[in-house]
């Protein structure tokens, strides 16, 4: 954890930051004490865990069966015993990008199971889409809540417009295998649309909190891409301690300038 921090604000936020300034997770409280209390339990956390020699993790058998799933053994030299792996045929065919066996960012562990990642489509240079592979196409995995929304699939995979431009709700891009060129959204007036990724990237950030109008507007499109609406986005609250580390934060909460 590099940094904390959060803001004197009716609705408190805190922004927690590992090994490099980008934000890995944001808490909300709705009140400073609690926000406080909150930062230095996750203080006193990372101190422990700095305390301690982690032991590396090892990937537990795989028993479970399915279609999709495909266990490997270790004797390749891979990093886990057991590798969970999907269909990369069906993933190359989705606009996927296999990921090489040797490369770091290949394997995520949930639930001491190594799963094997790919680059969904869209990643690129600077920003890489990273999706297991095992949820591709497996239906399994599908949460029941999202169930019915399969019927908006085509194939087994987002509708296209005129363009050529994917559009759908994100509830299902782990089973599609990428997030679809137009999320579905709700409007202003409560009209039923879609936003589209770039615009929100347009949307100013970090702005001062004197400066900020604290919401933004950006196009409500229909699935043709025809602007028939805005949707409002958030500047996602403003943030005290940015940039600070660890040390510098438990030195203000042993002196109390912490506020």
């Amino acid at each position: 954890m590099r940094t904390v921090c959060f803001s004197n604000t009716a609705i408190f936020h805190v922004r927690i930051h590992t090994g490099d300034l980008k934000p890995s997770g944001i808490l909300f409280f709705n009140n400073m004490d609690t926000a406080e209390m909150a930062v230095k339990k996750m203080v006193e956390v990372q101190q422990e865990i700095e305390d301690k020699v982690v032991e590396p993790v090892v990937a537990t058998p795989i028993t479970q069966e399915s279609t999709n799933r495909e266990s490997t053994d270790d004797e390749s030299g891979l990093p886990f015993e057991n590798i969970v792996k999907g269909n990369p045929e069906l993933i190359l065919s989705r606009g996927g990008t296999l990921l090489p066996d040797d490369d770091p960012r290949s394997y995520v562990v949930v639930d001491d199971i190594a799963y094997k990642r790919f680059e969904a489509k869209g990643s690129t240079d600077t920003h890489a889409h990273l999706m297991i592979e095992y949820y591709v196409g497996n239906i399994d995995e599908v949460d029941e809540a999202f169930l019915p929304q399969m019927k908006d699939l085509v194939n087994g995979e987002y509708p296209k417009n005129s363009k050529g431009e994917t559009y759908g709700n994100t509830s299902l891009f782990r089973y599609v295998g990428y997030l679809p060129d137009l999320i579905k959204a709700v409007g202003t007036n409560g009209e039923s649309g879609y936003i589209y990724e770039p615009d929100k990237q347009n949307v100013p950030q970090n702005l001062p909190a004197e400066e900020c109008p604290h919401a933004f507007m950006i196009p409500l499109y229909n699935s043709e891409h025809e602007q028939i609406g805005e949707f409002e986005m958030s500047c996602g609250g403003h943030f005290t301690g940015t940039g600070q580390t660890i040390d510098e934060v438990r030195e203000q909460i042993r002196d109390g300038d912490m506020e």
